[in-house]
C-alpha cells in the first residue's frame, strides 16, 4: 500500500528499514523513516517485504500488534496449499494477520479517492482486526469487502496473477460454437459440395462460417435479457434473484458482445478480401469469352440471341 497515500488520508505512517539512510531520499514528505523498531511501534503494521523475507522479522515486535499481510505471490501458479497472509499467520501466532491491499495497482493507490468505488477484499480470523482495517480502507477512499476468515486469502492471491477471469468462459463458448461451425461449412462446402471436393473456395467457406458465427453471438447476448424478463413477468416481481446459470450468463454478455464484433469484423475483411479482382480467379476460375450474334425479329421488332 502507498505511505504517501496513507499520509494524504490524515494517517501518520512509519517506514521501517535495516539502512534508513540509504532510502532517505526516497521518502515523501508526511511520512517518517525508522528501523524496525520505529515501525512497530503503531498498532498497525504493515509487511510490505516478500514472503521468504518474514522470517527475518524479530517475533517480539508483531507479538499482540494487527499485521496487514500485502503480498503477492511471484509466480501464476499457487506453489503451496496455504497462502502467504496463512504463512505468516503461522510464523507469527501471537499476531492478528489481515489480508488486504494486494489487489490495488500502483496507479489506483496514488490516485486515493479518485478511485473511490475501487473494492479491497480482506480476510482474517480476528473480527475486531477486520473491522478496524475497513475502517482505514474506507479512511482511505476504498470500499471493504470482507471475504470470511484467513482461509480466504487463498483466493485474493489469485486475483491478482488471473489473466483476464470474466473471459474465460465465454472465449471457451465461441472457440466451440466456431469448431462446429467450421466442420459443418467443411462438410457442406467442401465435401458434399455438388462440384466436387474442394471445389469450392475455403476462404468464402470460412468467410460464411464467420457470418454465421457472429449472427449467433449476437443472439447469445440478447437471449438472456429475454429470458430474465420473461422470469420477472412469470413470478410478478423484479426482486427476485434469478438462476444461478442464467445470472452467470447475465454477467458474460459484454465479453461475448465484444467476441461478436470481433467475428463480425473478421468476416467483413474477408469480404473485402475474396471480392478483390487479386482472387476472381480463385473464386469464380478462369474467364471465358465468348461470342454471340445479334439480329432482329422481322415479325415482332425484338432482337434475337444465336450463340
Amino acid at each position: 500500500m502507498s505511505v504517501q497515500m496513507l499520509a494524504q488520508c490524515g494517517y501518520s505512517p512509519i517506514i521501517g528499514s535495516r539502512d534508513p539512510e540509504k532510502f532517505r531520499s526516497l521518502v515523501p514528505d508526511g511520512v517518517k523513516l525508522g528501523n524496525y523498531e520505529d515501525a512497530a511501534q503503531p498498532d498497525i503494521v504493515v509487511m510490505a517485504i516478500p514472503m521468504t523475507y518474514y522470517h527475518t522479522v524479530p517475533e517480539r515486535l508483531l507479538t499482540g500488534k494487527l499485521v496487514v499481510d500485502i503480498s503477492n505471490r511471484p509466480t501464476t501458479k499457487r506453489q503451496y496449499v496455504e497462502a502467504q497472509a496463512e504463512y505468516l499467520a503461522n510464523l507469527f501466532p501471537h499476531s492478528y494477520v489481515v489480508k488486504g491491499f494486494n489487489v490495488l495497482s500502483a496507479y489506483a493507490l496514488s490516485s486515493g479517492t479518485v478511485q473511490g468505488s475501487k473494492q479491497v477484499f480482506i480476510a482474517g480470523n480476528h473480527a475486531p482486526s477486520k473491522l478496524r482495517i475497513a475502517e482505514l480502507i474506507r479512511g482511505c477512499g476504498f470500499s471493504p469487502v470482507d471475504m470470511g476468515a484467513l482461509t480466504a486469502a487463498r483466493d485474493i492471491e489469485d486475483i491478482p496473477v488471473s489473466v483476464f477471469p470474466s473471459w474465460r468462459t465465454p472465449f471457451l463458448i465461441q472457440l466451440f460454437l466456431f469448431i462446429v461451425l467450421a466442420i459443418l461449412s467443411l462438410v457442406k462446402y467442401q465435401v458434399c459440395y455438388t462440384g466436387g471436393v474442394w471445389s469450392y473456395s475455403p476462404l468464402d467457406s470460412m468467410n460464411k462460417t464467420l457470418a454465421i458465427q457472429a449472427i449467433i453471438s449476437l443472439s447469445l447476448c440478447y437471449f438472456p435479457g429475454v429470458l430474465a424478463g420473461w422470469i420477472q413477468l412469470f413470478r410478478g416481481t423484479k426482486y427476485s434473484r434469478f438462476p444461478n446459470w442464467l445470472d452467470q450468463w447475465l454477467k458474460m454478455r459484454k465479453q461475448l458482445g465484444l467476441l461478436m464484433l470481433l467475428a463480425a469484423a473478421l468476416h467483413a475483411c474477408f469480404s473485402v478480401a475474396y471480392v478483390s479482382p487479386v482472387y476472381y480467379d480463385v473464386m469464380y476460375g478462369d474467364h471465358i469469352e465468348g461470342q454471340m450474334d445479334v439480329k432482329p425479329d422481322d415479325n415482332t421488332g425484338n432482337c434475337q440471341l444465336n450463340n
